[in-house]
């Protein structure tokens, strides 16, 4: 199949086609900033970024309604200058509003799911949260991203929420966004961010991120 195809194409068809190895290789990138591809099948390399500086929350995800959507122009302009499909922003937290007027080919990645509030101790600490603390504030602008605008990925935060990390939280990843939230797309991890291999792939996580040279 011609790379140029792969977006009409038969997912699940593909998926029985692959190789046990070819599979196992889906699930890790390359380097830092690639994925895996399987050319006899069609499937690309993707090329991930978040350079420069303002493809991060601070601007693109800013209280100033003109810079919710000017630098966000710059963004995906620099992302097809770069030929990144994949973005590695806006970040969603609690004070956050992601409008990113991403555009012409470009995509995100929402993150940190959840509770990456503070940056002492990101990848140590425990976030013990109630249920409804949890729906009733740390998932509402994750929840309405996924409602309004179907982002290609979500990216698991580092730390613990409720003594299980997030990138291993079977309650996050299928729970609340597949089962929930209906969610049909990409979850990775962030970068370093795998604890344990079938921790993380048996509570949901698709892609893990360094790749093979970690």
């Amino acid at each position: 199949m011609r790379p140029s195809n792969f977006a009409s194409a038969n997912v699940d068809e593909i998926v029985e086609q692959l190789t046990t190895d070819e599979a196992i290789l889906l699930t890790a990138g390359v380097g830092f900033w690639h994925t895996h591809g399987v050319p006899r099948l069609g499937i690309q390399v993707i090329k991930v970024s978040e350079w420069p500086e303002w493809h991060q929350g601070g601007t693109i995800s800013s209280w100033a309604p003109l810079q919710r959507f000017s630098p966000s122009g710059r963004a995906w302009r620099e992302a097809k200058f770069r030929a990144t499909p994949v973005i590695l922003a806006p970040t969603c937290k609690i004070q956050r509003n992601p409008l990113g007027g991403w555009k012409d080919g470009t995509e995100t990645t929402i993150k940190h799911f959840i509770f990456n509030d503070k940056e002492n101790d990101r990848m140590g600490y425990d976030s013990i949260p109630s249920e409804g603390v949890l729906r009733g504030i740390y998932f509402i602008p994750f929840m309405l991203v996924q409602q309004h605008a179907k982002p290609w990925c979500f990216m698991a935060s580092y730390n613990r929420v409720n003594r299980t990390r997030a990138s291993e939280n079977r309650h996050l990843l299928q729970d609340i966004l597949r089962n929930e939230w209906k969610f049909d797309a990409a979850n990775k991890s962030d970068w370093f961010g795998i604890y344990s291999i079938d921790l993380s792939i048996n509570a949901g996580l698709d892609l893990e991120m360094l790749g093979t040279n970690k």
